[in-house]
């Protein structure tokens, strides 16, 4: 498929190469994907004993550190290596694996180590487009001859983008190159009405905090009130946006970076650039209305693509992205997977301190942001990239497009598969109304110049009007797919879990819906949860792993977890039942862990344990169970909480329910 050059919305950059990699990866529906089945048993139920299945441990571990894991920030990610696991139990190698929820390609990635054949299906162009980068990687040495040729032809723009004058000051023509600059809102104090920087009031350095911190309560610089964040009033600016300012620079030193506040000559620098005509080839597409996309609308008054950057980071991502088109499309896609990689730290998403990021699985904007040197980003990522094209070519040898397909399509449509041409699924499909994805990756497809159908999409969005009845309908019609092109007597594996029990039920529904038969529930273990996992309340940390099997003959499947839900007081009768045999049994328990509350804990940062119950695993503990024995999951995260303190004290309960 040739996609289209120029965005839909007539803001996108234009491109010279080609999005697309058929048959291997198409930027729509991909009408080669069952080339891969071919060869197989499309049909044929394999026999018992001849896949070896053997018992996984009833907890599955995986690590978010993994280099692979990291090459990429997408949203959310199951790491491979439990995937392979799971793989490998389930299927021979030169078997097709199908994920119809791929996102980045895990999955893929997982399938290509263990030495089997993947399709991978997404609704989002970003998604199967990051997918190929992560599985088509470029010899190493292309690779990193490419990338030094893009930035080495960059360096000249970028060296001016970022000019900073030197450690002593003094004017701009004596400068060196920012490491990075922190930006800081603008507020007033609700008693004097004063106006000053977040940064100026806020950001501290108390006794044994081990350096520098935002401060939950501050003097007023001008009153000296003693303020919280949430009392203060936001300065807005003549366009709508609400005010930031450079605040702090970091400059490059021997063995040390130094840390200097913002000179007047900087602030004209980033003043010209501000009010100069804006660059070619950036998207300026309007931000939908949704759940995530109304967050950084209602706090910073965004409402275009482009505002999601300062007007240096815009201007650098667009110089970068206009380079691609001096090099052959292969070389252009794999550049172009380093910088989708590199470009969501590039925005005002990205929170001060340096090490915290963008905050997954949202469009927040912080008070104290991050402006990298995307230049510099881009030569360290790419030297990662080097690393694990390497690894990748190692550890699966082959050519890709004999082994792999990517299309971009709705999971409830295969029609590229045969029937019975699949011989095990494995996904990870949308965890109802966590992640809005459209919303998210639109900053990623308006410079790729296509983007997901928001009519299609497996979410439950209130502000657009997406109930749980059509995440229902929808994921119903996915599993049924996924039915049909499975082999009959082959395992179909759904990694999800959810704080609400209606979302639980409405996956229950879907699932019983889908003629497969429910075989094993077990946990995974992430290793490190998400920062809204670590704090929200009523939050859940493991996953679980549901594997099904599509029987071997043609009969009605089990209808489990159909049952109408109990009323409130049998509910809480069968929960605190369960409670009382589980706690019973300390085998192989998972002990809690807690954020310390610092202010500023980041993914995996501060955790602790304290050899009591996980509250979390036992949560998990309790869904499984239902779901095992057919039963809706009736009670919410934050209820089973609350049933758990009433028979013992829990640890951390700050971070729980209320």
């Amino acid at each position: 498929m040739q996609d289209e050059e120029r965005c839909p919305s007539g803001g996108g950059p234009r491109r010279a190469w080609r999005l697309d990699a058929p048959p291997l990866y198409t930027a729509g529906p991909n009408p080669w994907l069952g080339e891969v089945c071919r060869g197989g048993r499309a049909g044929d139920p394999t026999p018992a004993g001849e896949v070896e299945r053997g018992r996984a441990a009833s907890l599955l571990s995986g690590g978010k550190n993994d280099p692979l894991y990291m090459l990429h920030p997408y949203h959310t990610k199951v790491p491979h290596q439990p995937i392979a696991e799971m793989i490998e139990r389930h299927t021979r190698p030169g078997e097709v694996v199908l994920d119809p929820f791929c996102g980045s390609g895990m999955t893929g990635v997982a399938a290509r180590l263990t030495g089997r054949r993947a399709v991978l299906v997404d609704l989002s162009p970003a998604a199967t487009f990051i997918a190929h980068g992560y599985l088509s990687p470029l010899p190493p040495p292309v690779l990193r001859r490419a990338g030094e040729a893009w930035l080495r032809a960059a360096q000249p723009y970028l060296s001016e983008l970022y000019r900073t004058p030197g450690e002593g000051g003094g004017p701009l023509e004596s400068a060196v190159e920012l490491e990075y600059t922190v930006w800081s809102d603008r507020f007033q104090c609700p008693e004097c009405g004063g106006s000053f920087l977040f940064w100026d009031a806020a950001v501290g350095c108390p006794p044994g905090a081990g350096g520098r911190r935002v401060l939950t309560r501050f003097p007023c610089p001008k009153c000296g009130r003693t303020l919280s964040k949430t009392a203060l009033i936001r300065v807005w600016g003549p366009a709508g946006l609400a005010v930031q300012e450079p605040v702090e620079r970091c400059l490059p030193g021997n063995h040390s970076q130094r840390h200097l506040p913002v000179t007047d000559a900087d602030r004209v620098h980033l003043a010209r650039l501000a009010a100069a005509a804006p660059p070619d080839g950036y998207p300026a597409d309007p931000l939908p209305v949704g759940l995530s996309s109304n967050q950084p609308r209602l706090s910073h008054g965004l409402t275009r693509v482009d505002q999601f950057y300062t007007p240096r980071n815009l201007r650098a991502l667009a110089h970068l992205w206009a380079g691609l088109d001096a090099f052959p499309p292969e070389e252009a896609r794999a550049l172009a997977f380093h910088w989708t990689a590199v470009a969501r730290n590039a925005s005002r998403m990205n929170r001060w301190p340096r090490q915290r990021g963008p905050l997954s699985g949202t469009l927040y904007l912080p008070s104290l942001s991050y402006e990298i040197h995307v230049g510099k980003a881009l030569a360290r990522h790419l030297r990662k990239g080097v690393a694990a094209a390497a690894f990748l070519r190692a550890h699966a040898p082959g050519d890709p497009r004999e082994a792999l397909r990517i299309g971009t399509q709705s999971a409830t449509d295969l029609a590229g598969l045969p029937d019975a041409s699949v011989d095990y699924v494995f996904t990870d499909p949308p965890f109802g109304d966590n992640l809005m994805y459209s919303e998210l990756n639109l900053l990623w497809e308006a410079w790729l110049g296509v983007r997901t159908d928001p009519a299609l999409e497996m979410v439950v969005d209130p502000v657009r009007g997406r109930n749980l009845a059509t995440y229902q309908t929808l994921l119903a019609a996915a599993f049924r797919e996924a039915h049909r092109v499975l082999k009959p007597g082959r395992a179909m594996t759904v990694v999800f879990h959810h704080a609400r029990a209606r979302v639980w039920q409405a996956v229950q529904e879907a699932l019983a819906a889908s003629g497969l038969e429910l075989d094993e529930v077990q946990a995974l273990d992430k290793r490190q949860g998400s920062f809204k996992q670590l704090t929200s309340a009523g939050a859940v940390r493991y996953d679980l792993v549901l594997t099904l099997r599509k029987p071997a003959r043609r009969r009605r499947a089990v209808r489990a977890g159909t049952a109408k839900p109990q009323n409130e007081k049998s509910a809480e009768a069968w929960a605190l039942q369960f409670l009382a045999r589980v706690l019973g049994d300390a085998a192989g328990r998972p002990t809690s862990r807690r954020a310390e509350d610092d202010g500023q804990a980041g993914e995996g940062e501060g955790v602790v344990r304290d050899g009591r119950p996980d509250p979390a695993w036992l949560y998990s503990r309790y869904v499984a169970e239902r779901v095992r024995l057919g039963l809706p999951v009736d009670l919410d995260a934050g209820r089973f909480y609350g049933l758990l303190r009433r028979i013992q004290p829990l640890p951390g309960a700050g971070a729980l329910p209320t």
